[in-house]
């Protein structure tokens, strides 16, 4: 959720899609988001912003933020990791973000990435020595 009027959600098509709680449709959409032939496994917003990060299957982890009045969203900072985002958790100063990483999707075993370790990962929410609070 990133306001009170807006959330994220993403799929295994591999788009992602920022809502408004009035409307029956996306208010914006990205297809193609991370990787081809990923889906999207994990995603959270920074509460009171315009930024949400998305993970992926495809050893990939996304900052986006969102255009003015939520038309059109932006990637800002892109993350390469080995295995499975499962879960994306945020700090609630939004300071920083931590994501469990796995050899294979937590909610079932359709692949399993044996170079990936199940692992705790920890990261500042800084881009290219800015601070993300908009």
């Amino acid at each position: 959720m990133l306001n009170e009027e807006h959330f994220v959600t993403g799929g295994q098509d591999n788009v992602l899609a920022v809502w408004h709680i009035k409307k029956k449709k996306p208010a914006i959409t990205q297809i193609k988001a991370h990787a081809k032939g990923s889906w999207i496994s994990a995603v959270a917003g920074l509460k009171n912003t315009e930024c949400f990060i998305s993970g992926s299957n495809g050893g990939n982890v996304k900052i986006w933020a969102c255009g003015e009045n939520y038309r059109s969203m932006e990637c800002i900072k892109s993350i390469e990791i080995v295995g499975t985002v499962n879960s994306i958790v945020i700090s609630q100063d939004n300071s920083s973000f931590v994501l469990a990483v796995g050899q294979e999707p937590k909610m079932g075993r359709w692949w399993s990435d044996k170079v990936a370790r199940n692992s705790v990962l920890v990261f500042p929410m800084v881009i290219e020595d800015e601070e993300v609070n908009r």
